[in-house]
């Protein structure tokens, strides 16, 4: 519950005081008004129409002595004043207050009263500069002499107030409030300990802000911001939003680049904010017709300007560039950062006007990526409880900065206020926390007052108490992600690729395996740097995946330059107020409780809570804060904070047509949409109770789609059917199919029953109905599509057990989504719809291979003439079992030999794994460099899962065991040279060691290689210097990959390589002499990307159906030129590259098989070929049923065996019985059971056809006698 009713910006949190001070008070001390005219901070007491009454008052405040470069000096403790007055002026504690004022008026303010106490002695410290985060030297304290030398009080004015300027469109001034004045010659202080305030509104035409720039999501940072927030007038935000569908306007906008994948999954989102009720529209950059910043910023301040509806949001997709078709540019503040919040900035006062955010994709894959990582979290956002009870908290101790109280205040709340329990993972960078106070900084202490245990107790006394501040590190950072956290928030220095402390990097994000997304604070410095010219730590946050799948980050706010330390803190602090309005729960009353975590809006929020904090002071150093902090993901992304609940929800089923209305009963402060097609077609918020929503003419037929949200609701999604108000209307209301073991579990291959349920939901009856059910999917058979349901009234249900049956294809995909059209007829009526099926089937994947050295020479390289075992595991990812599986290895290699025959079983359950050995054996003579191709193949009915391995015999290896530097074309430093090594190496008889060289010199290796694949190069590299003495450095083609000091032993480096020509250089450097240490480096046992042989090869033979065209998929190494060509005599649409098409002719059909043979040369006239033999199947021919009984007395048996002959070209077989009613059938290829109906007497048809991947054959059928006679009298009967 809150503790005051007023705007947050009214309350000052004072410090609790205990001792009461009379007259004749001392310079240190604390300090107490019993009789004070109002609460502690400001009041508002009366608004009228052109002033504004208010009343300022300090309860208790306190005098604290102070050391300041060696001298002593006081400091003033005012609880809840967050940051220091202008560097080098005294540091007096002011805030600042935002209040609204009449359109086009101008104000001026009066102190009408007041009580001022004077208190002698005093010398007041100067406040000191404001440091960069990146800055660590101490603070600077450095008097200012305008204000220290001058015999005057300072600030001339307690109170002030400035020109207005606007808040979204709202007229605003600021008021600043120092209830303090110093005379630094005189020593006096003045304490204004209650003050009256009038502020005079001056002009203006009585009406405050603007209509159509009012936004249900911009209000509650108004309400939030503004003192008098209650003068604003109320609005009908679902009015506004269906004028802004009329014209094309809307309140979230998405600008994108041209290309078309960026448009699509522009649309994408676009229609998801759609149906929840966020009028959302889509515009390119060349619809906007520019593009540099000027010209977005053109467009932005025109819409903004122009539009009865401007947005209250704008998404840029993509990443920052200058190429219209994948990129969108930026503005650079300053010539320091890059920055969307000038576009954000309409009215060129620095405060976003606009909330803007960015997903910083490149490309397809980063698109749908990114893209789905919110609209999926919010669709089905996580369940786990351990998810929302463990926040994480990091940060980076440093006793002279606020990083731990940022973090630590925001961890308190969580966990003392939501009784959540927090990961706190921490390291020290300066400072010891075991015994320092929480911060040496000024105003730590008013902070404290407010923090601690004496305000909101979200922190204890001291740092010692809560402990655990060192040994935080990524793998920490990992594992608390990885178990699941909704949020992290971070707060230390940073760079460009990670955080300082706990150290975390761009390649530590590559720990993560998260599948449930945890938002991410990163309150530091670069991290969002998102013009960098490389991938920055945000970027791989938000775009990263793991195993495929949505890992990482959900999205993040963070810096894109170097910011100030403390003015960030606060920004914070106002954040994370907008997410949770009770994190500071004195601050304001007007805020609502059911506008969401939305941190895109919290981000502009707390900018604009940082602006008016303590001014106006410290404007400069705000500025940069205001232009840096920038957030990464969608604008109306909803963090869930809770577990999420059901919404209450009641409504038709169905929409009349015609009518005006809709009734709906939905959660209070929930937001309800009804859409068609992505279109809005009505809005509303929820009341709790039944409430009539007006909505737009609907025409009959139409989906219209139910969408309703709310902070912490699972998002509530259904589709209702537009009906005619009158007359008969039918629908397929419930669906069930059963397979014919009984089972609602639809696999491949399985002979399915489908049942449904019609239900008319009309005014009238539909009379002599008859449903009928299609389906066009290639994977479904029909073999009874229609059923009569007759007569169904108005409101009646008509369900028809299994009344409609199909076969499912031997060879569905897994999962595969089956569409069938339900058409329903009474009359001349008919009544279209469809239903889905998800068909299950295995899915077989080779994950992984591991190589055992049989025999061999044990140099971890496959080498010639070496026998290795291969390993692979085989993983079925699919929903269904396999039948027979059947592993092979196969190679086109002639150097190479396979030991090992096929491995088979009988099956592989779903989502599980089967590990198959072969062995195999390198020729010999194979040349150096030799890409052997190992295909693993796995066979299942009509599944086939293949991998290739690719294994390189040899490898190229500089060792220097020739015992010079002869066997590459090295460069060596002729000044000081490296020189071969016998003493020292890390194998073998040799190493190479830099030179003897003395201070400021330095040894250089150079290498020019050349690569031929992407690849990498190792090498094993020593130390044997002290840290700062000497430096080694590996550079590739100028860029430097790593560089080493301090003395260690052989350790193994690796850095990948691209194809193309490289320079590879090792360098010593030699900074000062170590007495006991050689001051050297070593490197040994370089290993290189390997000089490729030619190879080829066509392909696998295989099975191919009678089709005119045929894909080839030739593999080559090293070659200059490839060549198809035919032992038939069809023809290549290009024989000339590796995937040709080849045409067979009808001779090669006639003879059913032909074999293609690819001609590869290399460089230096090698010749290499291989062939391909492709075999036509054909139909399958017939094949005789072997069970040969032609009566069956249900009496004596109840089931009967079959099995059935081979069908030439046949893969597989198929059993029927008909009429159904005689009995069940089930079957294995070959084999079959029917389980006979013991009530069933008559003759019944076996059906037995052999089928392929092509085409099914011939059926053979034979005809039983079926009956159920228990004597010879009722068998002649």
């Amino acid at each position: 519950m809150r503790k005051s009713v007023l705007p947050k910006k009214v309350v000052v949190i004072l410090l609790l005081i205990t001792s009461l001070v009379t007259s004749g008070f001392s310079q240190t001390g604390k300090y107490q008004y019993n009789d004070s005219w109002g609460k502690p901070g400001l009041q508002l007491n009366e608004q009228r129409s052109s002033d504004v009454m208010l009343t300022y008052s300090i309860q208790d405040f306190s005098i604290a002595g102070k050391q300041i470069n060696g001298e002593p000096m006081h400091e003033i403790v005012l609880s809840s004043h967050l940051l220091p007055n202008k560097a080098g002026a005294p540091n007096l504690p002011g805030n600042g207050y935002m209040l609204a004022i009449p359109n086009g008026a101008t104000a001026r303010v009066e102190i009408t009263n007041s009580r001022v106490e004077l208190i002698e002695n005093v010398v007041m410290e100067p406040s000191p500069e404001i440091p960069w985060d990146t800055d660590k030297s101490p603070l600077r304290y450095i008097q200012d002499p305008s204000v220290y030398t001058k015999d005057a009080f300072y600030p001339a004015q307690p109170v002030i107030v400035s020109t207005p300027s606007a808040l979204r469109g709202v007229n605003v001034v600021r008021l600043g409030i120092t209830p303090y004045q110093y005379n630094p010659v005189t020593k006096q202080l003045k304490v204004y300990r209650d003050i009256k305030i009038q502020v005079i509104a001056e002009g203006g035409d009585g009406t405050y802000g603007t209509e159509r720039l009012r936004s249900r999501w911009w209000d509650p940072i108004l309400k939030n911001s503004i003192v008098n927030s209650q003068v604003l007038p109320e609005i009908d935000y679902a009015k506004q939003i269906a004028a802004a569908r009329s014209s094309n306007e809307y309140e979230y906008l998405i600008i994108t680049p041209n290309d078309p994948e960026f448009v699509a999954w522009a649309d994408t989102i676009s229609r998801f904010r759609n149906m929840q009720g966020i009028h959302t529209g889509v515009v390119t950059l060349g619809e906007i017709g520019g593009v540099n910043a000027i010209a977005l910023e053109a467009y932005i301040n025109s819409i903004y300007a122009d539009w009865q509806t401007p947005p209250a949001a704008v998404l840029l997709l993509g990443d920052y560039g200058t190429n219209m078709n994948n990129t969108i540019i930026s503005p650079i503040w300053d010539n320091y950062c890059v920055s969307d919040n000038i576009l954000a900035d309409v009215d060129n006062n620095s405060m976003p006007d606009i909330v803007f955010a960015r997903i910083t994709a490149q490309n397809g894959d980063q698109l749908k990526t990114m893209i789905k990582k919110f609209i999926d979290y919010e669709t089905n956002p996580p369940t786990s409880f351990d998810f929302y009870d463990h926040p994480i908290t990091a940060l980076g101790w440093q006793t002279e900065r606020w990083f731990q109280i940022c973090s630590e205040t925001v961890g308190g709340f969580w966990k003392n206020e939501l009784g959540k329990h927090p990961i706190r993972i921490n390291e020290v960078y300066e400072g010891n926390p075991e015994v320092d106070p929480w911060s040496t900084a000024p105003n730590t202490s008013g902070v404290m007052e407010y923090f601690g245990p004496n305000g909101v107790n979200y922190i204890t006394e001291t740092p010692g108490e809560l402990g655990a501040w060192q040994g935080g590190n990524s793998d920490d950072i990992n594992q608390a992600i990885n178990q699941g956290s909704f949020m992290l928030q971070h707060r230390d220095h940073g760079n460009e690729v990670g955080w300082g402390e706990p150290g975390y990097n761009k390649g530590s994000i590559n720990g993560l395996t998260n599948t449930d997304l945890t938002f991410v604070m990163s309150i530091n410095c670069l991290t969002g740097k998102y013009n960098n010219s490389s991938e920055v730590f945000s970027e791989k946050f938000h775009r990263y995946t793991y195993g495929g799948h949505a890992s990482g980050a959900l999205g993040l706010i963070a810096a894109s330059e170097v910011s100030y330390s403390f003015v960030n803190d606060a920004y914070v602090w106002g954040l994370y107020d907008y997410m949770w309005p009770d994190f500071m729960p004195d601050y304001g009353g007007n805020f609502p409780e059911t506008h969401g975590t939305l941190p895109a809006f919290a981000n502009a929020y707390g900018k604009i809570f940082l602006e008016y904090t303590g001014w106006p002071y410290n404007t400069g150093n705000k500025e940069v804060t205001y232009n840096l902090f920038h957030h990464h993901g969608d604008a109306f992304l909803n963090v869930y904070t809770e577990v999420p609940q059901e919404l209450t929800i009641d409504h038709n089923e169905v929409i009349l047509s015609g009518l005006p209305t809709f009734e709906i009963t939905a959660d209070a402060g929930s937001l309800i949409c009804l859409s068609a097609d992505g279109q809005i077609i009505a809005v509303a918020e929820g009341t709790g109770e039944p409430q009539v929503i007006p909505v737009d003419y609907i025409v009959p037929g139409t989906l219209v789609d139910l969408v309703i949200t709310k902070q912490n609701y699972f998002r509530y999604h259904t589709q209702l059917l537009c009906v005619p108000p009158s007359g008969p209307y039918l629908l397929n209301i419930e669906k069930s199919f059963l397979n014919s073991n009984g089972s609602d579990f639809i696999c491949f291959g399985d002979e399915t029953y489908l049942s449904l349920k019609m239900k008319n939901v009309g005014t009238e009856a539909a009379n002599n109905t008859v449903v009928t059910v299609s389906c066009d999917d290639q994977f479904i058979q029909l073999s009874d599509n229609t059923e009569t349901y007759g007569t169904i009234e108005a409101e009646q249900e008509i369900m028809i057990e299994n009344g409609f049956s199909f076969t499912v294809a031997g060879n569905i995909p897994d999962q595969h989504q089956v569409i069938f059209h339900v058409s329903a007829v009474s009359g001349e009526t008919t009544w279209e719809s469809e239903i889905e099926m998800t068909v299950n089937a295995p899915d077989i994947k080779v994950n992984f291979f591991h190589l055992t050295l049989v025999t061999g020479n044990s140099n971890g390289i496959v080498d010639a003439g070496e026998t290795y075992e291969i390993q692979f595991d085989i993983q079925n990812q699919g929903h269904s079992a396999t039948k027979s599986l059947v592993s092979s290895l196969f190679t086109e290699n002639n150097f190479t030999r396979i030991y090992t025959d096929a491995t088979s079983t009988e099956t592989l359950p779903a989502d599980s794994t089967m590990v198959v050995t072969f062995l195999f054996e390198t020729d010999g003579n194979t040349p150096m460099g030799t890409e052997i191709i190992l295909v693993n193949q796995n066979e299942t009915g009509l599944y086939n899962a293949v991998d290739s391995v690719f294994v390189k015999v040899g490898v190229t290896v500089e060792d220097w065991e020739t015992g010079d530097l002869t066997k590459f074309e090295w460069l060596n430093d002729q000044a000081h040279p490296w020189v071969v090594d016998h003493q020292v190496k890390y194998e073998g008889n040799f190493a190479l060691r830099s030179a003897d060289i003395t201070a400021s010199q330095m040894s250089i290796l150079t290498l020019a290689y050349q690569v031929y694949s992407p690849d990498s190069v190792s090498f094993l590299i020593k130390s044997a210097t002290l840290e700062g003495n000497g430096l080694i450095n590996f550079i590739m083609d100028g860029q430097e990959k790593g560089s080493w000091s301090g003395e260690f032993d052989w350790t193994r480096v690796s850095y990948p390589v691209t194809t193309g020509k490289h320079t590879l250089i090792w360098m010593f450097i030699k900074f000062a002499e170590s007495d006991d240490l050689e001051d050297c480096a070593w490197i040994d046992l370089i290993t290189l990307p390997q000089v490729q042989t030619t190879t080829g090869w066509a392909g696998f033979d295989q099975d191919i159906c009678d089709v005119p065209e045929i894909q080839l998929s030739g593999m080559a190494t090293n070659y200059n030129s490839v060549l198809w060509s035919t032992q038939g005599s069809g023809s290549f649409d290009d024989p000339q590259v590796l995937n040709a098409v080849y045409s067979p002719s009808n001779d090669d059909i006639s003879n059913g098989h032909f074999t293609l043979t690819l001609t590869v040369e290399g460089a230096g006239g090698t010749t290499v070929t291989d062939d391909q033999t492709l075999t036509i199947l054909k139909s399958p021919e017939a094949a005789e049923i072997l069970w040969t009984q032609d009566t069956v007395y249900t009496v004596l048996t109840t089931s009967s065996a079959l099995t059935g002959g081979t069908a030439v070209y046949a893969t597989d077989y198929n059993w029927t019985l008909s009429p159904e009613t005689a009995g069940n059938i089930t079957s294995n290829g070959q084999s079959a059971t029917i389980v006979w109906n013991t009530l069933y007497s008559g003759e019944a048809a076996i059906g037995y056809q052999g089928f392929n991947m092509c085409e099914a054959g011939i059926t053979t059928e034979k005809t039983v006698f079926v009956t159920n006679a228990t004597s010879i009298s009722e068998l002649n009967d």
